[in-house]
């Protein structure tokens, strides 16, 4: 094959193709990903829609990482990696629709991408380009950039040494998506959790201290919602006693009691994880024989329903502390246990109670506080969960619970679709019927 490659993005509507929408935002389902020619000479057939949890495995230099950055690559209309990749196709079957991605290995001296959609008897094409290349050159040094991300001020003082003058030639400022995909596709959520976990952002904080830092933002934005409802119903209050009084029938004192529990055992929780202050707006604790009267239960009642509302911001962020906790305590972290509050976010103290520092655990513990973060807290609510290697760093012990702790995130966040790429056999826990090995798929073909 010779010439400049040509690629064809092609998105044809699927038999039952719709958009699905509800209340909490979009949903869409995998059903297949069919792969032809990945390097050169691996085909594969990989069915998403047998279960929620979908396993590749097979030895190293069979495309599972490859893989998972294609889904994610089309899922969110961000092209970039087909440009080097060699392949033959991708064609990926979603419920909404069949996107197909072909090479075109041709003599054309321009290397474009071109999208077709066809949907309802209807064709949209599109010409997508790649990345901007920059070409910058001082004196006899060059330098080509194939992204338009970078700053040309990066190269300065290294292309600059003799003092010969700076020049710049963009050879296009288009970036690789596509409008018509983006038209017809609502985006769906997509995490992909590398298996290098613990590379620094560009923040330049460890991605533990990182991550810390978004649980104290979490908890402050929940703060300021439960603000705003308490300054509406603290304003409103006596007008709605009133109204109360006027037009319904007093609780009685024993639901009235039980409510009680129930808010301080609530509260209690939260002051736990320092979502609230434990000195702010306290419940009494005893409840002696002054709940008689229909004034006191009307009054109660009001009350409590009113700190339903005022802690029902924390709801969400307290059921993903407390599993984040859990899962933390079952067989993570060895001799200490985490702590929350809203200076920290979260830390971590011995069993004794002295504090150790989130970058003193090691490099294992923070994989695994890292990776559950980011599944629990980073991870939208139907959305396609990508998930590399999680078994790195982790004890045989953890990773032969992997899967039924995705199952327990699975419910806080109602993520849709899990897939994951892996060696550990003590991940797949015999769990055989998840699974589709790459070695098996291809063999008595590759050689």
């Amino acid at each position: 094959m010779h010439g400049k490659q040509k690629l064809h993005f092609v998105i044809m509507s699927a038999d039952n193709a719709m958009k699905i929408y509800d209340e909490k935002g979009f949903k869409m389902e995998l059903i297949k990903l069919e792969v032809k020619g990945l390097f050169g000479l691996l085909n594969y057939d990989i069915p998403l829609n047998n279960s929620d949890f979908t396993i590749l495995t097979g030895p190293n230099g069979y495309g599972k990482t490859i893989l998972l950055r294609v889904i994610r690559s089309i899922l969110k209309n961000e092209l970039e990696m087909f440009k080097t990749l060699k392949f033959e196709s991708f064609t990926l079957l979603t419920d909404i629709a069949e996107i197909e991605i072909i090479k075109d290995f041709s003599k054309n001296n321009n290397e474009s991408v071109y999208l077709k959609l066809s949907r309802d008897g209807t064709v949209h094409e599109e010409s997508i380009a790649f990345p901007a290349e920059k070409i910058i050159s001082a004196g006899k040094n060059k330098v080509t950039i194939t992204t338009p991300k970078f700053s040309d001020n990066i190269f300065l003082k290294f292309l600059n040494e003799n003092n010969d003058s700076l020049k710049v030639k963009t050879v296009n400022n288009e970036n690789c998506y596509s409008q018509v995909l983006s038209d017809f596709f609502v985006k769906p959520e997509v995490t992909f959790i590398k298996a290098q976990r613990l590379e620094n952002r560009e923040s330049h904080n460890a991605v533990i201290d990182d991550y810390a830092g978004k649980l104290i933002t979490l908890m402050e934005e929940a703060n300021v919602e439960s603000a705003k409802i308490s300054q509406r119903l603290d304003t409103t209050f006596p007008s709605r006693l009133f109204d109360m009084i006027g037009n319904s029938q007093a609780p009685s004192s024993a639901s009235i009691k039980d409510r009680l529990i129930g808010i301080q055992n609530k509260r209690k929780e939260y002051i736990k994880f320092g979502l609230i202050q434990s000195e702010e707006d306290n419940l009494p604790v005893t409840y002696g024989n002054f709940i008689n009267g229909n004034e006191y239960l009307n009054v109660l009642k009001l009350y409590i329903d009113d700190g339903i509302e005022k802690l029902a911001p924390f709801e969400s962020l307290y059921s993903k502390i407390n599993l984040f906790s859990n899962l933390l305590k079952e067989k993570t972290l060895a001799f200490k246990k985490v702590v929350f509050s809203r200076e920290e976010g979260f830390g971590f103290e011995s069993n004794s109670g002295d504090d150790i520092g989130r970058n003193s655990l090691s490099s294992g513990e923070q994989n695994q506080v890292v990776m559950l973060f980011d599944l629990i807290f980073n991870s939208e609510n139907y959305s396609v969960i990508l998930i590399d290697e999680p078994e790195i760093s982790l004890h045989v012990a953890w990773q032969k619970e992997f899967l039924n702790s995705l199952k327990k995130i699975q419910k806080i966040n109602e993520s849709s679709k899990y897939i994951i790429a892996t060696h550990s056999t003590y991940v797949i826990d015999n769990k055989w019927e998840l699974t589709y090995d790459l070695f098996e798929a291809t063999k008595g073909i590759v050689k």
